[in-house]
């Protein structure tokens, strides 16, 4: 196998994968291909990570720019009216 980090797998077609790949399209790897490739890759297992907090993701996506800059623009508007109302005008606030 060349080196597999490398290879772009979806400019591939399914003969060239599994000629790259050294396998059998029907048969799939022997029992010591592989042993052989746990040997070299490793279990094809993913690292277990924390997850993140319910907390944790609200307050990001409160915080994100977007998010604050609508906010900002909610409080301005809402003072806009506010004024606007202390003056006189006939307009309902919300």
């Amino acid at each position: 196998m060349s080196n597999v980090t490398q290879t772009k797998w979806h400019t591939l077609t399914v003969i060239e994968t599994v000629a790259e790949l050294e396998t059998d399209i029907d048969n799939g790897l022997t029992q010591q291909q592989v042993k052989e490739r746990i040997q070299q890759f490793g279990q094809n297992k993913l690292e277990e990570r924390g997850g993140r907090k319910p907390w944790k993701i609200l307050w990001e996506q409160v915080t994100s720019v977007m998010v604050l800059i609508l906010i900002a623009a909610a409080a301005s508007s809402s003072l806009v009216r506010l004024s606007r109302a202390e003056q006189g005008d006939s307009s309902i606030i919300f």
